[in-house]
């Protein structure tokens, strides 16, 4: 009499739970990456919105005002002096970006001395005709969950944009490999 090659039921079981296991694993990490490339992707669209702004104020000869309301993560023409800015709308950052509805904006000194503020209501940058920027102001993007918060920086008076990074627990950002 010959014995069938096979698996026994036990055998199987080990299998489909050691599956499993890994399969959890690979989830939890792919849902941690998918969460920390949304915030990505939010600090890209702020960053190319501050950019056009600047580019817009050059090319239109004229100072353009944007205001930052980090309470509802919203950038737009400030109610002064737009016409150089053109007519751009209010970029909400939670609506842009897929699942962005838990994004958090903070405003920061660029010398990491105060604390982040969501409570930075009113704050206003202004490009010049030069490109140039009057204020300085760095902008924490976070998501709950998120090991690292992306930063953008508006450096005066040279109207410079950086991204960054930095960890989620506070922290200086980090320039160098922000993307």
């Amino acid at each position: 009499m010959t014995r069938q090659a096979g698996f026994s039921l036990p055998e199987l079981l080990v299998a489909m739970a050691i599956a499993g296991i890994l399969s959890g694993i690979g989830f939890a990490l792919f849902q941690r990456q998918w969460q920390g490339e949304r915030t990505k992707a939010a600090a890209r669209e702020l960053a190319a919105r501050l950019d056009e702004l600047r580019r817009r104020a050059q090319q239109k000869a004229g100072a353009c005002h944007v205001a930052i309301d980090p309470a509802t993560a919203t950038i737009a023409p400030a109610t002064t002096n737009t016409s150089a800015c053109g007519d751009f709308g209010a970029l909400n950052l939670r609506s842009a970006v897929q699942a962005g509805s838990d994004l958090q904006v903070c405003i920061q000194a660029l010398d990491n001395t105060a604390a982040c503020s969501t409570a930075t209501a009113g704050t206003t940058l202004v490009f010049t005709p030069r490109g140039t920027a009057t204020t300085s102001a760095l902008l924490r993007l976070h998501r709950p969950g998120d090991s690292t918060d992306r930063c953008i920086a508006v450096i005066a008076p040279l109207g410079l944009i950086r991204n960054g990074r930095a960890p989620a627990a506070g922290g200086s950002c980090d320039y160098s490999s922000a993307f």
